[in-house]
């Protein structure tokens, strides 16, 4: 998964990104998008249907290796943009203005988190 995160994250110690507690959106590398942290929601929320409607013959936005995913956080306006290589832009609007990027990468007996901040 790739996405953002409000900070303080829940957990803090390296998990599986659709198990975080606080605000997040967040791509799947098959094309899902899903969402944490929103009250009155189970633990994550799949925007597929959402994101279908802004991309159309463009949706699922999936990628791959080698591909470029780009990532762009308004936080006045608290608006989440994403796109794959030259792809058709989503966005998500209402993240939390205190959020960060993130990659969330897992294997079958290990896990690796990269995190940066800006």
């Amino acid at each position: 998964f790739v996405g953002l995160v409000s900070q303080p994250r829940s957990p803090s110690k390296p998990c599986g990104a659709d198990t975080l507690r606080p605000p997040a959106v967040m791509l799947g590398k098959g094309g899902s998008v899903y969402r944490t942290g929103r009250v009155g929601t189970k633990l994550s929320e799949y925007l597929g249907p959402e994101i279908k409607s802004q991309l159309g013959n463009a949706y699922p936005p999936k990628f791959q290796e080698g591909d470029v995913i780009h990532m762009e956080l308004d936080r006045d306006n608290q608006v989440f943009k994403c796109w794959v290589n030259n792809g058709k832009p989503f966005v998500v609007n209402g993240v939390a203005k205190n959020s960060k990027f993130f990659v969330n990468m897992e294997g079958k007996e290990s896990a690796v988190e990269l995190v940066k901040l800006d």
